[in-house]
This record gives structure tokens, sequence and C-alpha cells, in this order.
């Protein structure tokens, strides 16, 4: 398993069956599998799908959204947390649904 670094600015990142897409501007699509990668470092200006962190966070996979000036962590660490994070995903779930 490996890091996974995004570094583009304008990168869109998808869940595309098993695998994340990223696509950037004069750029070719690429894909990761998530059974392959190990953590995401990815520039804060990146744009997500809800369902693409919601697959990182049930793979376990951590999610380093990386500024600046700052780094802002999205990772499992805990039982504690790995409680909040699956409530999380069932609570964005239960929206996504409702919303649809």
């Amino acid at each position: 398993m490996k890091p996974l670094y995004i570094e583009s600015a304008d990168a869109r990142v998808r869940l595309d069956g098993p695998a994340l897409r990223v696509e950037a501007s004069l750029r070719a699509a690429q894909w990761f599998p998530l059974n392959r990668l190990s953590r995401v470092i990815t520039n804060h200006r990146s744009e997500w799908s809800t369902d693409a962190l919601l697959a990182c966070a049930q793979q376990r996979i951590a999610v380093c959204f990386v500024a600046t000036e700052t780094v802002r962590f999205f990772e499992q660490r805990s039982a504690r947390s790995e409680r909040l994070a699956q409530g999380l995903i069932n609570r964005l779930h239960g929206w996504l649904v409702e919303i649809e």
C-alpha cells in the first residue's frame, strides 16, 4: 500500500467503482484502487465528492488536506474515533438518501 499525493489545486476526486478517479485540467484522468492506498495527501483546494471521502473512511484511508499554513486530518485512529466516524457515515448516507 502506498500514499497518494494530489498536488493540483484544480483536481477533482470522485469514486469510480473500487477506485478514486482523479481529474485535473490538461491531464488525463487517473484511477487509484482504494485497496492499494495507505493514505491520501491532497491540496486543500481540490474538489472531493462525498462518496469518495466516505469510501476512504470506510476503507480506513486517512485523507489529509494540506494548505499553505495548516494541515487538517480526516483519519480514524482509535476505537472511539472509529465509532464516531461510522456514526458520521451513517448520518451522511441517511441525509443523502433524504435529499435524493
